[in-house]
């Protein structure tokens, strides 16, 4: 894994997400599973364009899908790219100093639903908590 992957998953968010959705769970999570490589590629081809503006609304959807489920280096990756997208069109500068981090925003997303697929999974054990006595 690369060493600058910011992959911090929190489980007790995950956990939230999982009971107050209950039966939705799997579309919701279905969601961000089949909509984040999209708001990935409009990042990207935004930055390709320079349009800062084109960024905001996708990075924003992505930070807020993936916080509500806990994947919050993911969610902190696509705030900061909204934020500093923002900046560039308030100030009106071409959005080439968010470079390095889009360029991290796909390989944290791929790795991040890997491992929130894997504990989603009815096929995996999970080891239980220690009962008390």
């Amino acid at each position: 894994m690369n060493p600058d992957m910011d992959l911090n998953i929190d489980w007790q968010a995950y956990d939230a997400a999982r009971a107050r959705l209950a039966g939705d769970f799997i579309r919701q999570f279905g969601y961000l599973v089949e909509d984040g490589p999209l708001a990935v590629r409009q990042v990207e081809d935004a930055l390709r364009i320079g349009s800062a503006a084109a960024m905001i609304m996708p990075a924003e959807r992505l930070a807020e899908e993936a916080e509500m489920f806990g994947a919050m280096g993911l969610a902190r990756l696509s705030g900061t790219i909204a934020d500093l997208a923002d900046r560039c069109v308030r100030h009106r500068y071409r959005p080439d100093e968010l470079l390095s981090y889009v360029v991290r925003l796909r390989p944290l997303f791929f790795a991040s639903i890997a491992r929130l697929e894997r504990e989603t999974s009815p096929l995996v054990t999970r080891p239980r908590k220690a009962e008390k006595m």
